[in-house]
Formats: structure tokens, C-alpha cells, sequence
């Protein structure tokens, strides 16, 4: 019984564009887009100048240029930024959404992949976590009222309190009054609370809810 998995290379996989891959579209032994070992089982690679966009980008990470064993999400969606999350062995592809964090669509961005192997155990196929850096002109998101790049409850609450003056928003703040008007009409009322909580809720036509505001 094969109790470990022998890693000589760990290859960013996906569809490769520009700067992102290095232009490399699914080439699985492409020796550019190796990650570089930082440390024990714990690899790393980073594309610079690529154009922030939602879910243009797919990739997985892929062990000694073949198939056979790679890591994805349990199914396609987008994968988290600036937080470690949990790998699927032989899962899906993950997507990288830049404009969902707060980075304007086509500006330019830096994007750092960390894979760690430290905690993974073939047996069972599970452990290996990864993390995604995004360095770049972070704004704030359209009805992101608590400014943590989540919309939320918590978002539409403050946004309802701030409209009937049981909160306030500094005068001088003009990027966060427009992160608090949801629906763009130049004030913050009940209608951008609920507007908010439509989103939150899916399904609704909510405008520009969750993309980057023109900031100031």
C-alpha cells in the first residue's frame, strides 16, 4: 500500500493567458509555471501584471507534470483570496474572481499561490491546503458597509441604520458613503438595505452590489 505521494514537481495548471500561467494554456508539464519549494511539502509560485477580472481564470495544481494526482475545489467556483482553504484530490478547477476582493476590472494585480502539503495524507487524499496573495489598488465593494470584502447581513443592517440616523458616516468619508448606497442614487435609504439584502439572498437584479466602487 502506497502510504505517501512522491512530489518532484507541482505545476499551476489552467488556462493560461497573457501573464497569467505565463501564457501557458493547460500544459500540465509546463516547466514555467513549476512552483518553487519555499520550505518543507509547502510550494509556491507568483504572476505579476495580471488583469483583474470575475472568474476569467482557471487552475489546479498538478504533481509531476501529469494528472494522475492533482488538487482542486469539490466542485467549480471561485476559490478564496487572502485566507488558507481546503484542497479536493483529483477535485475541480478553481477560479480566481480578483474584481469579488476589491480590485477594479482590468487593473493590474499580483497574484502569489501557496500550495501546502505538510498536513496531506494519501490514504485518505485529504490535508492539503492553498492559500492566493492578491497585491494590487484594493477599493472598496459596492454595499460593503463594514468594509471586510464580504456582503453580508451585517452590511444591510448598518446600511438600514445609518439611513434612519442611528448611525453616521464621517463627512469627509466619501468612499464609504458610496459603498452604502446600493443603488446608486445618490443617498443611503432603506432601499440600499434591501437592495443589499436581495444580494445577499440571490436571485434578485441587484445593479453593481459586490463590484468595485469609482473611488474618490
Amino acid at each position: 500500500m502506497v502510504k505517501d505521494l512522491d512530489v518532484n514537481s507541482i505545476t499551476v495548471v489552467g488556462n493560461g493567458e497573457d501573464n497569467w500561467l505565463n501564457g501557458v494554456a493547460w500544459g500540465v508539464d509546463a516547466e514555467v509555471n513549476h512552483m518553487t519549494q519555499v520550505s518543507d511539502k509547502v510550494y509556491q509560485i507568483k504572476y505579476e501584471n495580471i488583469e483583474s477580472a470575475d472568474d476569467a481564470y482557471q487552475f489546479k495544481f498538478a504533481v509531476n507534470d501529469d494528472w494522475a494526482a492533482n488538487w482542486g475545489l469539490p466542485e467549480q467556483s471561485a476559490a478564496p483570496i487572502g485566507e488558507e482553504f481546503d484542497l479536493t484530490f483529483n477535485g475541480q478547477n478553481m477560479l480566481l474572481n480578483t474584481v469579488s476582493a476589491g480590485y477594479p476590472e482590468d487593473s493590474l494585480v499580483d497574484v502569489t499561490i501557496t500550495l501546502d502539503l505538510t498536513k496531506f495524507d494519501y490514504p485518505s487524499r485529504s490535508g492539503a491546503k492553498a492559500n492566493i496573495k492578491i497585491d494590487g489598488n484594493r477599493v472598496p465593494l459596492l454595499g460593503d458597509a463594514d468594509g471586510d470584502y464580504s456582503i453580508t447581513v451585517v452590511d444591510a443592517t448598518t446600511i438600514q441604520k445609518i439611513a434612519i440616523n442611528l448611525m453616521s458616516i464621517a463627512a469627509d468619508d466619501a468612499n464609504a458613503f458610496k459603498a452604502c448606497d446600493a443603488n446608486e442614487d445618490g443617498r443611503i435609504s432603506i432601499k440600499d438595505a434591501t437592495l443589499v439584502q436581495k444580494y445577499i439572498v440571490g436571485g434578485y437584479e441587484t445593479g453593481n452590489v459586490g463590484s468595485p466602487i469609482s473611488v474618490e
